[in-house]
């Protein structure tokens, strides 16, 4: 593992000395017909790049040394453009992108390890009996009659039944949620209808 990690950081370190790339905020552009073209027929350019000042973006000067068997004409045909890019705008644009981008795959991993945590919990417990209020009322009352009688009660204490109510509430309408978004699937996708 660790003669992985250390083979991938020196074949990085290699391409980041090699890679030869032109991150000047300006340049001189100059497109020309390619050298190689004895008549003016064919249509193939080729892109000259140099870092000058906007009084030196001409053909002569960016097209050094010029190409061998080329005429006077030849920087006739070509077209500077003198370029100017603010590149620590667009590093900056590239980073916020980025970060949002794996906050996002972040908050996916989230929920994909919450999804079966609380799918478990559900299919762990059996299925309940809806009871009255009256019953439930009863029910929490006995813990403080079973203490006064010196018996201990197995009943669970009164925040762990409201944790689970509101849980259970917030899984319904999780199923709630669920169900809508399929039935709004099988109208748009097969049946091809809106839901009012």
């Amino acid at each position: 593992m660790v003669n992985k990690i250390w083979l991938s950081a020196v074949l990085l370190s290699v391409i980041i000395l090699f890679v030869n790339a032109q991150y000047d905020d300006v340049r001189c552009k100059c497109v020309c017909p390619s050298p190689t073209i004895a008549n003016g027929t064919e249509n193939n350019k080729k892109v000259y790049l140099k870092n000058t000042v906007p009084q030196d973006c001409k053909c002569v000067y960016v097209v050094d040394p010029l190409p061998p068997g080329v005429d006077q004409d030849f920087c006739l045909r070509c077209s500077c453009k003198f370029e100017v890019r603010n590149t620590t705008t667009i590093k900056v644009v590239v980073g916020i992108i980025t970060s949002i981008l794996g906050l996002l795959v972040i908050y996916m991993m989230f929920l994909l390890c919450l999804d079966p945590l609380m799918n478990r919990r559900q299919r762990a417990r059996a299925y309940q009996e809806h009871q009255n209020e009256e019953v439930n009322l009863q029910l929490e009352t006995l813990p403080s009659e079973s203490i006064s009688n010196g018996v201990e009660s197995t009943s669970r204490p009164r925040s762990t039944t409201l944790v689970n109510r509101v849980t259970d509430r917030l899984k319904d309408g999780q199923e709630k949620w669920k169900g809508t978004v399929k039935a709004q699937r099988r109208n748009i996708f097969d049946e091809h209808t809106m839901l009012n």
